[in-house]
């Protein structure tokens, strides 16, 4: 790896965090571009051209050390997910920025590389129980001849005078939760929801 050698002690001013990103940049022989807010005192990220993965990188005061974590990928609600174990390498200032580059290869790339495919399927898969809930609610929102509520996106409300008060759909719209409210039905509706409760219904 190129050695990059820059002054010490560490300050914070957004000039100088920009001279550490650029340093990583040149330590890492390439491979990552540097992405800086100029106004930013206190951390960059770091993106690696072919794979698009991120690390961010934060320089911190107490103690007086990089740290550099995984900007892990996001849903379509931009909701970051990651593993419970998630990785956080440290590296002091007084070694530089080729110490720091040198620890991301042996210690953080290899982890992100096993982790990153794991986390792109659980987006797929919670995006996926996200369309199944949604196509349920679409679907008890037509057979109620109502609309789903404005507030609460997995819940349908019944019509007033209706025996349904409100249905909540599951996370995957394979299950829902019937709330009928305190209303009366006549007896031949209740002896047909029993049946079919006693021959559909496991317990869980």
């Amino acid at each position: 790896m190129k050695e990059v050698i820059l002054k010490r002690p560490f300050s914070r001013e957004p000039a100088q965090v920009q001279a550490e990103a650029k340093a990583l940049e040149g330590a890492m022989a390439g491979a990552w571009t540097a992405i800086v807010d100029p106004d930013n005192c206190w951390c960059f990220q770091m993106e690696e051209k072919e794979s698009g993965f991120r690390i961010h990188v934060s320089l911190n005061d107490a103690p007086k050390k990089y740290a550099a974590s995984v900007s892990w990928p996001t849903d379509r609600n931009h909701a970051e997910h990651r593993p419970e174990d998630a990785l956080t390498i440290g590296v002091g200032f007084q070694r530089g920025p080729a110490a720091l580059a040198d620890a991301i290869e042996k210690r953080l790339l290899p982890y992100v590389k096993q982790q990153w495919p794991l986390m792109l399927e659980k987006i797929a898969k919670t995006e996926a129980n996200e369309d199944g809930a949604m196509a349920a609610v679409q679907e008890i929102a037509g057979l109620l001849h109502t609309k789903p509520s404005d507030n609460f996106k997995q819940t349908v409300y019944g019509k007033s005078g209706t025996p349904i008060h409100r249905i909540q759909v599951g996370h995957d719209g394979s299950r829902v939760t019937l709330d009928m409210g305190n209303c009366s039905v006549p007896i031949e509706f209740a002896r047909k929801l029993i049946a079919f409760c006693e021959e559909n219904y496991e317990d869980e």
